[in-house]
């Protein structure tokens, strides 16, 4: 341009700039601004917005501010454009204070005249911050300047509202708009729904659509996004599909993130064959999967142990020409070393630092994780000391793996160790740190050492949360502390905590491991009159307690009674009472829940099938036992090595039936 006759005009390179800040090139847009600057080409204060607005969309504000300067020294005023934009690049940096102090001198010495734009910046970002009450005081302020709030600004407030689940208000605010003639719009109601599926409140996210339909505001891709990602966080991608095929049907077309919603849903619930088969319909549809969409696919494939097929989607990524993100990378590593496969994990990232890949810590800390996760101590121990040498930094998530690793294997002192040069190296232990070591000073029951710690937390300014109670609870049942154990329990609920599925897992099976199985039944009684959330594992813990007590009778009745509380047994359920029956001798019931839970579509496992066979061999019913080994063995059913003693005894008693046996025996000892 610059060597164009006649010389280009500022407009041509203003419109330039502009073209290139719309296509997010903020780094560019800078640097072509300074070069305008040293032709000493004259530059307009829609020009200098614009900078302004590059520097802030890069995380420089502190940059956008020298730039009011040659506002001034070029004679022209900021605007409110100017100083709503420089607000953004506060909030943005989370810099809400500055932010805060700038609106005030905005205000105090008239730099530019206080208008709905200026307010509704400042209100948006206190929005998102979470400060919604200095918003609400803020929208007060401007109402009563006489400046009337537009939709943009109601919309702002009702997204934080919802965040913070104060519906009444937002109501309250609906009212309001619709009393001032302003009416809420697509993306009033986007924040509504999208704020009440991250709730949870996916059914009245559901009414907010029809209310929309019903007030003509018609529901866009991000509504039905919304509604489907608030689904598939609930685990109902049933539903969630029955949104994304009603799309086409009101001429709604899904876009790529309407795909990786409901791919990264299948994929979280293991029905990886429905996610593959959305990838394929995106292609069929003529839209291109992105790095997200591979990276769910891929972290679905890890997850049900199909490593092959994951390797090669990652494969097939590259070769489409994208670039794997940091989060790709981390499921990569994560799914190989989680299914064993940790040479391959290391190939990786020694390929990646080759490659001089920008390689995080967390890709270094899951491989440590991995190699802790197989008892390789020392290793793990090996890399954590190379990390310095490769320029990265210990962060409190690599202590807390090595610490974890110890503790699992019943290294103490040593995990105690590292907890302390942890210290020394200003890495601040965090509540799950602490939680790591009192799980693992519980397991080997010193429970003193553990109670230490939860003092020590508190001291620091720690709170101890659900984990920590836990894992004392279990540890001062396991030494037989129940009274303690049970004013921890009350103290738990006292200091505002909600006791959750484990804290009365631990507190049932706790109480009757220590032969309080009348106070295991009070407490269950206590739980069903407070009406709360019960889950059939706490029933099937009393069974077990029954069963050891020699009361199968009673056991029995519970389990009975399972479906009128509105529970299914399952698989563990089953077991129980299946382990009674056969130590009784008492096999045709046995057999009888064996067939109930086919039925039920519960499907035996190893337990299952060594428990059975365990009780015929110990009745010498080795007729009996080859019959069911037949049977499972026509049904597809596997054993796993297990059994493989019982098996071969159960061979040389029973000569007729060894060719099944065998061949079993065979595959268990290949």
């Amino acid at each position: 341009m610059t060597t164009r006759t006649p010389f280009p005009r500022v407009v041509e390179f203003t419109q330039l700039l502009n073209r290139v800040v719309d296509l997010k090139e903020h780094s560019t847009a800078i640097r072509l601004f300074k070069d305008i600057c040293n032709l000493g080409i004259p530059v307009s204060d829609y020009t200098l917005n614009i900078v302004v607005k590059s520097y802030c969309s890069c995380n420089r504000a502190d940059y956008g501010f020298p730039v009011l300067g040659m506002f001034f020294k070029r004679g022209y005023a900021p605007n409110a454009i100017t100083f709503s934009t420089l607000l953004k690049g506060l909030f943005l940096e989370n810099r809400i204070d500055e932010a805060i102090e700038l609106f005030l001198k905005i205000s105090r010495e008239e730099l530019c005249e206080l208008n709905v734009v200026l307010y509704g910046t400042v209100i948006d970002g206190l929005c998102k911050k979470m400060k919604i009450d200095t918003a609400l005081k803020l929208f007060d302020e401007m109402c009563d300047k006489g400046i009337s709030p537009d939709v943009i600004v109601y919309t702002s407030l009702i997204r934080g509202l919802c965040s913070l689940s104060r519906w009444e208000q937002v109501n309250v605010l609906l009212v309001e708009m619709i009393d001032h003639k302003i009416y809420p719009d697509v993306v009033t109601f986007n924040g509504f729904v999208d704020a009440l599926c991250k709730k949870g409140l996916v059914d009245k996210a559901e009414d907010v659509l029809l209310m929309m339909m019903r007030d003509n505001v018609v529901p866009n891709v991000v509504s039905y996004n919304a509604l489907m990602h608030g689904y598939c966080s609930q685990g109902r991608v049933d539903e969630a599909s029955k949104v994304l095929n009603s799309m086409v049907s009101k001429n709604v077309a899904p876009n790529i993130r309407s795909y990786n919603i409901m791919i990264d849903g299948y994929c979280t619930l293991k029905k990886t064959d429905d996610a593959i088969h959305l990838f394929m319909e995106m292609h069929r549809k003529g839209l291109t999967p992105n790095v997200v969409t591979y990276t769910s696919l891929l972290q679905g494939l890890f997850r049900v142990g199909r490593c092959s097929d994951a390797v090669d989607l990652f494969d097939e990524l590259l070769a489409v020409g994208l670039k794997p993100d940091f989060y790709t990378y981390c499921n990569l590593l994560h799914g190989l070393c989680q299914n064993q496969h940790l040479i391959q994990a290391f190939i990786l990232l020694d390929e990646l630092e080759r490659k001089e890949e920008d390689l995080h810590v967390t890709c270094y800390n899951i491989l440590m994780d991995g190699l802790c996760g197989v008892g390789k101590l020392r290793a793990a121990g090996a890399m954590f000391n190379d990390l310095h040498a490769r320029g990265l930094e210990h962060d409190v998530v690599t202590y807390n793996i090595l610490i974890k690793g110890c503790c699992r294997n019943m290294l103490l002192e040593e995990a105690r160790k590292i907890f302390d040069s942890m210290v020394s190296k200003n890495v601040a232990p965090g509540v799950r740190t602490y939680n790591i070591l009192i799980d693992g000073y519980c397991a080997i029951k010193k429970i003193d050492d553990a109670m230490h710690l939860v003092f020590e937390m508190q001291h620091k300014g720690l709170r101890p949360n659900v984990v920590t109670y836990n894992s004392v609870l279990q540890g001062l049942f396991r030494v037989g502390r129940c009274s303690t154990a049970l004013d921890l329990f009350y103290e738990l609920q006292t200091v505002g905590l909600k006791p959750s599925f484990y804290t009365y897992c631990n507190l049932l099976h706790g109480l009757c491991r220590n032969q309080h199985i009348n106070l295991a039944f009070m407490l269950l009684d206590e739980l069903e009159r407070k009406g709360e959330d019960l889950d059939v594992a706490y029933y099937t813990i009393l069974m077990d307690a029954l069963c050891r007590a020699g009361k199968l009778r009673a056991a029995e009745a519970m389990f009975n009674e399972l479906h009128s509380r509105g529970l299914e047994p399952n698989v563990v359920t089953y077991i129980v009472l299946i382990n009674k029956f056969c130590r009784n001798g008492l096999f045709e019931e046995a057999r009888y829940l064996l067939l109930e839970m086919e039925h039920a579509s519960l499907l035996p496992n190893a337990i299952t099938y060594a428990t059975m066979l365990r009780g015929y061999m110990a009745r010498q019913k080795y007729d009996e036992a080859a019959k069911f080994v037949e049977e499972m063995d026509a049904k597809g059913f596997f054993p796993d090595s297990s059994v493989l003693g019982m098996l071969l005894v159960l061979r040389e008693k029973v000569e007729s039936r060894s060719i099944i046996l065998s061949k079993i025996i065979r595959s268990l000892t290949s």
